[in-house]
């Protein structure tokens, strides 16, 4: 047994597993919907792929550990120079190391050519969410049947009686989505189409309204993206940023957008929203400056702390608190919105109407 040969093979072994399943990772959807479509390749779901990456990373690293210790004479011998003296910043050495410390750089600040490599795997992803639909809110599919029911307007007997004359299994209404998903062997998204009344399911066909408040995602969608999601005219679209002074193009993220521009990613999202078709909106033109869309859900909300937000639109504090308390909400008046949503896994849009 030659421990030589088995470690330089080993290492070239879990390369190529581990250069396959960080393409596989490049290209896989998000996690919400990679989770709510049960996507799978090859039988292996996102979880799946992700935990042979990093058991495969490891094993790769000892071998390449083991690889160094039985190869520690030419490594030396590549860290001499002419006179035989060992030197480590050689010339090779240093163009090796540049070479890597101009991509650690390049990757924190995201600049040409290395954000178009995270740029061809976001739009990847963004468009397999046009081809495989995104949850209702963030992690759907570990809510309860009841809670799923409450958080998307399902009258919860009515949807059990679908599942079952569809013939899915469900134990009780606090059985999770995923569960239930899991023993009937379907994705947590079937499951809520089963259970969504037929009108509602023939409407979200035919089209999708854009919502006040931004989905969970919608920052890494390009502008074409989010146009062909919810149906909006690009050029449209493309006019209101003009209108607005906002520095932009169609294959740009809105996070990109609002870096490049110094603002939020929800302000850029409420000037898409001015074309959306959605009721209380309406279409932007070059030169206008009209209100502000559905002001019942005011944008710009996560940045804001409870306080700002009843300062700012009226709302008395206390009784804002009392409302949250009511609903299980525990907060106090300097915790942002943001935060809050994410706690709670609610939107900030319902966060808002309580506190009304």
């Amino acid at each position: 047994m030659n421990m030589k040969k088995i470690t330089s093979l080993t290492s070239l072994i879990s390369f190529l597993v581990l250069l396959l399943n960080s393409v596989v990772l490049y290209i896989v959807p998000h996690g919400r919907v990679a989770n709510w479509a049960d996507w799978r390749l090859w039988g292996l779901s996102k979880t799946d792929w992700g935990n042979q990456h990093t058991i495969i990373g490891v094993l790769f690293l000892i071998a390449i550990f083991f690889h160094i210790y039985y190869n520690w004479k030419p490594i030396v011998f590549y860290l001499k120079n002419r006179a035989k003296q060992l030197k480590v910043f050689t010339k090779d050495f240093n163009i090796a190391l540049i070479v890597t410390i101009i991509c650690v750089i390049g990757s924190y600040y995201i600049i040409p050519p290395f954000n178009w490599i995270l740029e061809f795997s976001e739009s990847i992803k963004n468009k397999a969410e046009v081809t495989y639909g995104s949850p209702p809110y963030g992690r759907a599919e570990l809510s309860s049947l009841k809670g799923f029911a409450s958080r998307t307007s399902i009258n919860l007997s009515d949807g059990l009686e679908k599942l079952q004359k569809a013939g899915i299994k469900v134990e009780n209404e606090k059985q999770t989505l995923i569960d239930i998903a899991k023993l009937n062997k379907i994705s947590p998204q079937k499951v809520f189409m089963l259970m969504k009344p037929v009108e509602t399911k023939v409407a979200l066909e035919k089209s999708q309204k854009m919502p006040v408040e931004p989905a969970s995602g919608t920052s890494r969608k390009t502008v074409e993206d989010i146009c062909k999601t919810y149906g909006l005219d690009i050029d449209t679209v493309m006019a209101g940023f003009v209108a607005h002074k906002i520095r932009a193009s169609a294959d740009m993220t809105l996070r990109t957008i609002a870096e490049q521009n110094n603002i939020g990613t929800e302000e850029i999202y409420a000037v898409i929203l001015k074309t959306s078709p959605a009721p209380g909106t309406a279409t932007v033109t070059p030169g206008e400056n009209k209100a502000q869309p559905n002001t019942k859900a005011p944008s710009g909300l996560g940045r804001m702390t409870l306080d700002d937000v009843c300062r700012t639109y009226n709302i008395d504090l206390n009784a804002a608190l009392e409302r949250l308390a009511g609903k299980g909400i525990t907060a106090l008046p300097g915790d942002k919105m943001s935060q809050i949503s994410d706690k709670y896994d609610i939107t900030r849009r319902e966060l808002y109407e309580i506190m009304e």
